[in-house]
């Protein structure tokens, strides 16, 4: 099949430096996005945090060498993306907080990471002003850091131009078909692009779009997002509320359990202030 080896949907935090890692082997790369330049996606929104300390093995090993690529790209390149080793800090208040924890501890000591568990006068020092009342403790793994999430897309994107990849910005992917010779993505323009393999990479989105929300009057935006209230996560149908990864920014397992939990005191008629205004994103 002519055409392309790979076609990548989105130029973001995924998408960029694949087509940089692909082009660089000496595959033909075509990057496709709808907005007008890279990382005008959820790229903007990402906190610019990098660590390895997960739970899945696979996802550790991927973010091991996510550091690495990040500790030594400017020497590497020659290019600065803002990378700061600063550490990644998760604590506890409870015994079984601890205990979850000390056991993650084990496997990412197995897996090869330098972290461990520090005392509750420690996370003070690494974190001040942190509620101290009742904190047991945390793990800490110094190696982790933060990088430019803006400056990483515009490194990224320059590497990848200078390596063959091609973008075409302003054009929506709107299907993509798969044959024994391979796929064809057409865009809304009506173009067709023939490649071996496709890519999606355009960022995450509410997957909403399989549940009849209009019989339900409600609506979400082009990423499957639904509105509602700030306060109370409360959408235009009074007795229906939204939160999580359907609704917006940050879309992280801490905040959503938050929102549930502001949301189910405002369906019972009990007094809500709102998420605070700092949230735990990453220490």
């Amino acid at each position: 099949m002519s055409g392309y080896d790979l076609v990548i949907a989105g130029a973001g935090s995924v998408g960029l430096p694949l087509a940089y890692y692909c082009a660089k082997k000496g595959l033909k790369v075509l990057v496709v996005d709808k907005e007008p330049s890279w990382g005008r996606g959820q790229n903007r929104a990402a906190i610019g945090g990098i660590r390895a300390t997960f739970s899945d093995p696979a996802k550790i090993s991927i973010c091991t060498e996510s550091l690495a690529i990040a500790s030594s790209f400017e020497e590497e390149h020659g290019l600065d993306i803002e990378w700061r080793k600063g550490g990644y800090l998760f604590v506890a208040y409870d015994e079984e907080r601890e205990a979850a924890f000390r056991d993650l501890l084990g496997r990412h000591r197995a897996a090869g990471l330098d972290i461990s568990w520090i005392g509750p006068d420690r996370v003070a020092e690494l974190a001040p002003g942190i509620n101290e009342e009742g904190l047991r403790g945390g793990t800490f793994s110094p190696g982790d850091g933060y990088a430019s999430p803006l400056k990483a897309s515009v490194a990224f994107h320059k590497l990848a131009l200078e390596a063959g990849a091609e973008f075409r910005f302003g054009e929506e992917v709107t299907g993509v078909d798969v044959g024994s010779a391979g796929t064809v993505t057409t865009l809304a323009s009506g173009k067709q692009i023939p490649a071996e393999t496709v890519m999606y990479s355009a960022g995450r989105q509410g997957q909403t779009a399989h549940l009849d929300l209009a019989n339900a009057g409600l609506e979400a935006d082009n990423r499957g997002r639904i509105f509602v209230d700030d306060k109370t996560f409360q959408t235009k149908v009074d007795h229906i509320y939204a939160v999580g990864d359907v609704i917006r920014f940050p879309a992280l397992a801490a905040t959503s359990m938050e929102q549930g939990r502001l949301s189910a005191y405002h369906a019972f008629g009990e007094p809500t202030a709102g998420m605070t205004a700092l949230q735990p994103i990453g220490i």
